[in-house]
Order: C-alpha cells, then structure tokens, then sequence
C-alpha cells in the first residue's frame, strides 16, 4: 500500500501531477487540461496513516526551527520534512473528509513557515511543486459533495462548511505565500467555468468552487493586489460578468455572483460597460424577480450595497488612482 501511495504523489489519486493547472476544471466531461476528478485506482490513505503523517510532519518543522541554525540535525529535519510533505498532501487530497482534514493544522503551520520566511521569487520556487499540489488539492476538496442537501442542511452539511472554513483559511495562506501563482491559478480557473457556462454542462460544485475562490481572494491579499489595470484581477472579473453564471439554475451560484460583484464594486469605476449588465442582472428574474426567495431577499440588501458602492467611486475618481486603485478587497463586504 505504502508503494502504491508514493506513487499517487507523482501523478495520481491526491491530486498531484497536475502542474496546479486548473484548466478545464468545470467543462462537465470534457477538459481543456486539469479536471476535479481525481484520479482512481491505487491504495486510499487511511485516517490512522494521515494521522501519523500530520504528526511526523509537525515534529520535524518543530525540529527544524527549533534547533541551532546551522546544525546539522537541523538540516536533517528540514530535508526529512521536505520529503514526507508530498505524501502528506496526498493524505490531504482524500475524498474522506476526516482524513483530509486532520492534515490541516500542519499544512497551516507550514504555510506560516514559508510565509514568515519571507522568500525570493527565486528560493520560492524551490516549493512551486508542492504549492501546485495544494492548490488543486484544495480546490477539490472545497467542492461541495454530491450529497450535499442544500434544502435541508443537517449535521453533516455543518461539518462540511467548519471543513471548508478551514480550507479557505489555507487558500488565503497560500496566497500569502505565492501571490502570483495563487492569481494565476485562480484566474484559469474561473476562465474556463466562465467559458463554458451556457455552452457545455458545467457542475453545479465547479462553478460555485470557482466564483468562492475569486471571493476568498478579497480577503488573502492586500490592496495593492487589486489595481485593476490588466491584473489577473480584471480579467477574472471580465470573464464573471461576461458570462451565463448570474443565470446559473441554482442559489448558491446566483447568490455567490451577486455577492462578488458588491465586493468587487470597485471594478465597476474602470469598466464602466459592465454596470449596465451587473444592474439588469440584480433587478431581472436572476436577482429581485428570482423564484427562489432567499435569493429575493439577498439581492434586495446586496442592490442597495452596490448601487451606493458604484456611486462613491465614480463621484470619487481622485481616490482611485491611476488605473483606477484598489479593487474594494474587504472592503466590499
């Protein structure tokens, strides 16, 4: 077993072996490059070997910081840590959710390490592989199950949601870390939901997962990351409110594209064409009109919230800046 899931780490079952691509993540069956199936076949971790994994993690970052700088045990630690790590990702990336989540206190201290490190582009990507690997690990696991009852939400819906609490935590760690990598990679991803919403088959998972990481991003990265000028950013939200998603036939997509451009607003002062499109959709059938309620009710507040957001900052252009400033982060919410 053991071999089989050192090999999963190469390419396989956890979510490895991808490059951290996300192309292709929503395109129903078909797939431009990644999809959010993980690979079958090979031995499943186990809780009692991802359990063990998380500890044995632990111990040698504690050793690995806590020991002289310069000492060989040191060293020793750092490189035994740095060749469990992909395993444990791997562990990580199971469809069990206890399993993966025992692995997430570790994976919060690491990324903590890295970040505290303060790293060169250039000693950073030494750890580009396994910054990948996480990624599409968690965007996975962030996908809501297939049994997920959205209609009457009970004990193991409430679980789901404190798992994923967690895993958008260690989304926003990572691109504390790796800025441009976390932009790139969420950038493809909700490209390619937004390309082919409307046109192909797109899960209901993949294309609420894709708008919820373009919303954690407003809160795991600075102001300085949203200067809307060619930035990942703008090309994110071009794609969004380009797309069929505010007509998606379901609340948690419909509520989630509302909430992105409230928080967004900013957006709205360099792309003015796009205020037209975000105001017919809050006012038509997909926002005020919807037949769902809870959706009613939601865009009767967020309408309110982007019709005041939108004025403050065209009657404010000076605060903008050139290229239009900050792209409302927190702030939008």
């Amino acid at each position: 077993d053991d071999v089989q899931i050192e090999a999963s780490a190469d390419g396989g079952g956890g979510g490895g072996g991808s490059g951290g691509s996300a192309a292709g993540f929503g395109a129903g069956g078909a797939s431009d490059g990644v999809t959010l199936t993980a690979a079958s076949g090979g031995a499943r971790p186990t809780l009692a070997l991802a359990t063990l994994l998380g500890t044995l993690c632990s111990e040698l970052q504690d050793c690995a910081e806590k020991l002289p700088p310069g000492a060989q045990e040191a060293a020793d630690a750092y490189n035994a840590l740095q060749e469990v790590v992909p395993l444990a990702l791997v562990c990580f990336g199971s469809d069990e959710q206890e399993t993966s989540h025992v692995l997430v206190p570790f994976l919060n201290a690491y990324l903590g390490r890295l970040r505290r490190a303060n790293l060169s582009a250039d000693t950073l990507g030494a750890h580009a592989s396994t910054l990948n690997q996480l990624l599409l690990a968690l965007t996975r696991r962030m996908c809501y199950p297939d049994e997920y009852n959205f209609d009457e939400p009970d004990e193991p819906e409430e679980e789901f949601h404190t798992y994923r609490r967690d895993l958008a935590t260690l989304f926003k760690a990572v691109a504390r870390v790796d800025r441009e990598r976390t932009l790139e990679f969420t950038c493809e991803l909700v490209q390619g939901i937004a390309k082919h919403c409307g046109l192909t088959s797109v899960p209901l998972p993949h294309a609420e997962c894709a708008l919820f990481l373009l919303y954690q991003l407003g809160e795991g990265l600075p102001e300085a990351a949203f200067r809307m000028d060619d930035s990942h950013f703008t090309r994110m939200l071009v794609a969004v409110c380009s797309s069929q998603l505010s007509a998606y036939p379901h609340r948690a997509v419909q509520t989630l594209y509302f909430e992105l451009i409230v928080r967004y607003a900013r957006f709205f002062t360099t792309r003015p064409q796009f205020v037209g499109t975000a105001l017919q959709a809050l006012c038509d059938g997909r926002g005020l009109g919807n037949a769902d309620a809870e959706v009613r009710g939601r865009v009767c507040y967020l309408l309110l919230r982007f019709v005041k957001a939108v004025h403050q900052s065209t009657a404010a252009p000076s605060t903008a800046g050139p290229g239009g400033g900050g792209g409302g982060g927190s702030g939008g919410v």
